[in-house]
């Protein structure tokens, strides 16, 4: 599957969206606040954040622990911002048969980060979405995402970085 043609179709937007959460995992390193990401799997060469579907009756917080958790091995963490509002995206028709009935999905957006010491592993990862974990500065977090992703991704990271701003973090 081809993650980065735009030309793909998407699925329409009247559809139901899967709940799921999101996670823009920070850390600073001198004097730069970076970014975790993740290579997929399934799509060699694409990177995204931390996310997934919520399990039935799990609220956004504990879907957030368990998704960083399965995804990155990142027991202990701070959430430092829980975003007011939730983004939305729609598949492609491409990946719609795997998530039926939803279309797209409805993301709640976390800012969080590692409790002192703590890093995140792939090895203790549960899920094997991941190929490799990688910090990367904020204007690099868009070098590689998967395609029909980019513009969720560009409103969450424009709202990060004034929440982390007005925080006092460095270099967002």
């Amino acid at each position: 599957m081809a993650y980065q043609d735009p030309n793909e179709p998407l699925c329409q937007a009247d559809g139901p969206l899967r709940p799921n959460v999101a996670a823009l995992i920070v850390k600073q390193k001198k004097g730069e606040t970076r970014l975790l990401l993740g290579e997929r799997i399934d799509w060699h060469g694409a990177w995204q954040w931390p996310q997934g579907g919520l399990d039935p009756g799990e609220d956004a917080e504990q879907g957030l622990r368990r998704e960083v958790l399965e995804e990155t091995g990142l027991k202990d963490f701070e959430v430092l911002y829980r975003f007011p509002f939730q983004l939305t995206y729609q598949f492609p028709i491409s990946l719609a048969k795997k998530f039926e009935p939803y279309v797209g999905q409805s993301q709640q957006y976390f800012l969080v980060t590692p409790k002192k010491g703590r890093k995140p592993d792939l090895k203790r990862a549960k899920d094997k979405e991941f190929r490799a974990l990688a910090w990367v500065p904020f204007d690099q977090a868009l070098d590689n995402p998967v395609w029909f992703k980019r513009a969720v991704y560009q409103q969450a990271l424009d709202h990060a970085r004034q929440v982390l701003l007005y925080l006092g973090w460095p270099g967002v």
